[in-house]
């Protein structure tokens, strides 16, 4: 059941992404709906299982290889549920928007790192004040209706 719960998730997420989620561009920037399903799910479900979902969000990302994207992925997944594991939690929102900030951040600075910076292109400070620091707002900003969203369809809802 819950394997067929994530892949309807992914499924959608995807061609959201692609499609939809363009038209929520805010000078340029757009939220990523696969990283933060990744993030939430790993801190509802724990790293072993944000870990799997990570690598295969981004193994479709990557076009069936395996790639940065899984690679990522795969890391923000396990970290998000190992932090999330570590904290005792009184205000879940917040460590919510702690948590999807800080992975939402480090993702995007190690994928400009590794997709620009390797190469000896880009100008990091552009890239934070223009693309890593917006995106992880916009992530924060999307996550919390996005969690009631899934919440709402949880698989354990109908168990």
């Amino acid at each position: 059941m819950r394997i067929t719960y994530y892949t309807i998730w992914i499924l959608l997420l995807t061609v959201l992404q692609s499609t939809v989620i363009n038209f929520t561009q805010i000078y340029g920037v757009k939220p990523d709906l696969l990283l933060i399903f990744v993030v939430l799910t790993a801190m509802e479900r724990g790293a072993v299982t944000g870990t799997v979902v990570g690598i295969v969000v981004g193994f479709i990302l990557d076009g069936g290889i395996l790639g940065i994207n899984s690679l990522l992925f795969m890391h923000m997944g396990a970290l998000s549920g190992l932090i999330f594991q570590k904290v005792l939690v009184s205000k879940y929102y917040a460590v919510i928007i702690l948590v999807i900030l800080s992975v939402s951040f480090l993702y995007e600075f190690l994928f400009y790192v590794m997709n620009f910076t390797v190469w000896g292109k880009g100008n990091l400070i552009y890239a934070l004040t223009r693309v890593i620091l917006p995106t992880a707002a916009y992530n924060t900003a999307v996550c919390i209706p996005f969690y009631k969203i899934m919440r709402r369809f949880s698989v354990e809802r109908e168990l």
